[in-house]
């Protein structure tokens, strides 16, 4: 009878020089980083939902409403401001016109469509 010795994959890779990417750290990015946007020269490209962005959201319950998406200290919900840490910010960050976005609130999902976006520079 052959007997198999367990290999691990630090030790195959060592042994072999190869190295499996089952094996390589994870990359892990938390939300804020999942909304970051990678610059670029295309100035063609229609602007997408970050903190400081006004949006205006079309919602088939609510019709067509504005928001301004800003840091949790300066939300104010009456003035349509709200906090980048709540759900529907959440939700929109990185988003375009056009994009359809789901936003998971605590009574269900709410379906949204991004109208428009005009960032604040």
């Amino acid at each position: 009878m052959m007997v198999r010795s367990r290999v691990s994959g630090r030790e195959y890779g060592e042994r072999t020089g190869v190295r499996s990417p089952a094996f390589q750290p994870a990359q892990r990015m938390d939300t804020r980083e999942q909304h970051m946007l990678i610059g670029s020269d295309d100035t063609t490209s229609p602007p997408t939902v970050t903190v400081g962005s006004r949006v205006r959201v079309s919602d088939p319950d609510y019709g067509v409403e504005s928001y301004r998406v800003v840091a949790a200290e300066d939300s104010d919900p009456a003035r349509q401001a709200i906090s980048e840490d709540c759900a529907l910010a959440q939700a929109l960050l990185g988003h375009r016109p056009g994009d359809r976005v789901r936003i998971q609130a605590p009574f269900g999902n709410r379906y949204v469509t991004v109208l428009d976006v005009v960032s604040q520079s």
